[in-house]
């Protein structure tokens, strides 16, 4: 196992686990050559693309080598990867937002050219409309949700609060905040809005800046320890090539902003999308 990258003790913690389950062994190096790799050696789990992948696998095909994170390794023959999928995380995004608003009042704030370009307010939408199909609000004013503001990436802070606000038209309940448009502008335009609630709820990424000064009620990432865990029996019994989802998570929650029950739809609702039985860009 190369720990070159951040190892998180759960991840850790799932080696260890099925390495004691089959009866194997597990050796921590900060660097991986052929050397290395033995007869033996059944699995080879790399935190970060080592570089030297495409030479390490080709040395040694009896061997199964997996990369966590978004490298741009493509899986294949014994190369499989477990990585971040935007598409489905801004799916869970919209999903979490319009299953905590109130009258399905939920907004997003999205940008417009990152990896996805128009695909991302797409997956964000049907997230939201997984939830509750037209969304259409029971009182006034009457439209049908999720409430969506995008702009480029680099938008000043001004342009970003500005559409908050105009967000707040339609009364809301609850606004996830992409991390490029997380500042006090957003904020102030949402919560001094005459017509949202008293406490409108900001879901965002686990990527956004520490010194966005906003306050977060729900926070995404991603649990790539359960996608290994799923992913290593296969790769014991040698069936490479896997391109593994990361399943999307609730890495921060306020106490008492989630109840038990809509965590447990929010979990069930991501193992679906992490497993491919539900499509985040199509239309649900």
């Amino acid at each position: 196992m190369d720990a070159s990258g951040t190892v998180s003790n759960d991840l850790t913690t799932v080696v260890s686990e099925f390495a004691a389950a089959n009866s194997l062994q597990t050796r921590t190096l900060s660097t991986l050559t052929s050397s290395d790799i033995t007869e033996s050696t059944k699995i080879v789990i790399f935190s970060v693309d080592p570089g030297n992948l495409a030479d390490l696998s080709a040395a040694a095909p009896a061997t199964q080598f997996v990369v966590l994170g978004n490298s741009s390794i493509t899986a294949g023959g014994n190369v499989s990867t477990i990585k971040a999928d935007l598409a489905a995380k801004a799916f869970m995004a919209g999903y979490i937002t319009m299953l905590l608003a109130y009258d399905w009042r939920a907004a997003g704030l999205l940008t417009s050219d990152g990896p996805l370009g128009d695909s991302y307010s797409d997956a964000f939408t049907n997230g939201a409309r997984y939830v509750c199909g037209k969304c259409n609000a029971y009182f006034a004013p009457l439209v049908s949700f999720p409430a969506i503001a995008v702009e480029p990436s680099n938008s000043d802070e001004a342009t970003w609060g500005a559409d908050a606000a105009t967000l707040g038209d339609d009364w809301l309940s609850a606004v996830f905040i992409d991390p490029a448009a997380a500042n006090l502008s957003v904020a102030n335009g949402v919560s001094a809005h005459p017509l949202n609630f008293e406490s409108v709820l900001f879901v965002g990424y686990t990527e956004v800046s520490p010194d966005s000064g906003l306050t977060w009620d729900v926070l995404l990432g991603e649990d790539v320890a359960a996608s290994l865990k799923t992913l290593l029996p296969l790769l014991l019994a040698g069936q490479g090539g896997q391109a593994v989802s990361a399943t999307i998570t609730l890495t921060q929650v306020t106490e008492g902003v989630v109840s038990p029950a809509r965590l447990e739809l929010f979990n069930e609702t991501a193992a679906k999308v992490a497993s491919g039985e539900l499509e985040p860009l199509s239309v649900q």
